[in-house]
């Protein structure tokens, strides 16, 4: 999944060329969950 930076929706990685189909923009930024990694310091 990937989100337009200018209209902020979610596409998903179908095609060959990215570009927004709602607004044609090429920018584009990874979707990734916002859950954080704990980790153990000593």
């Amino acid at each position: 999944m990937y989100v337009c930076q200018k209209c902020k929706r979610k596409i998903e990685d179908n095609t060959d060329t990215l570009t927004c189909p709602y607004c044609g923009y090429k920018i584009f930024r990874k979707d990734r969950p916002p859950i954080a990694k704990k980790v153990k310091a000593e």
